[in-house]
């Protein structure tokens, strides 16, 4: 009389099997990921995430840097906020916000605004950039790129940028190309700022 039903052994061997198969799935899942994401141009970071610690002062919405989205801010759909030229010069002039710049080495040695540090996208490829040691995380930033149009490295910075638990990050509209067609103060590679007297 055929048997309808499998045995114990037989269904546990089953069991086993199936169980084997999910977590073989499971592990070369976790590791084509790891290496997707180490390959990848712009990685999460995975270990040594600094998010919000109270205790190193981390900005929050209240704070009167990181003002309400107003005439001088708009915040795009993928959370990004963007400050107007104008708002950017005030703070400029006033020392108040770090300017990062996120375009390519050469772009950068040809021009750049006065005192910015150069971030680009590519230096998030292996985790968590050097130069993030020495940005305090409740200090203000402003990022730009060559157009914030065109280039989209000022916004990819933006968003690593607050991965890495930075809460005062905005972008720069329409980037060093609105900073340079004003006529505002820049420096080279190699030389002391001009301002816009002597650039005139």
């Amino acid at each position: 009389m055929r048997q309808c039903f499998p045995t114990v052994t037989e269904a546990r061997h089953k069991l086993y099997f199936c169980i084997s198969r999910a977590v073989a799935i499971l592990v070369l899942s976790f590791l084509l990921g790891m290496g997707y994401n180490s390959a990848s141009d712009y990685p999460l970071p995975l270990w040594g995430w600094r998010g919000e610690d109270p205790a190193k002062g981390v900005a929050t919405a209240s704070n009167d840097m990181f003002l309400a989205a107003d005439d001088d801010e708009e915040i795009s759909g993928n959370g990004i906020t963007y400050v107007q030229p104008e708002q950017a010069r005030k703070w400029y002039d006033s020392e108040k916000a770090v300017f990062l710049d996120a375009r390519e080495e050469e772009e950068f040695k040809k021009g750049h605004v006065p005192r910015a540090q150069r971030l680009d996208p590519k230096q998030f490829r292996n985790g968590k950039p050097n130069l993030l040691d020495y940005l305090p995380i409740d200090q203000f930033y402003i990022i730009y790129c060559e157009s914030s149009r065109e280039c989209g490295a000022a916004e990819i910075v933006a968003e690593q940028m607050q991965i890495y638990g930075y809460k005062e990050v905005q972008v720069l509209r329409e980037g060093w190309e609105v900073w340079k067609r004003n006529g505002w103060p820049e420096e080279t590679e190699g030389s002391k700022p001009l301002s816009e007297g002597e650039k005139r």
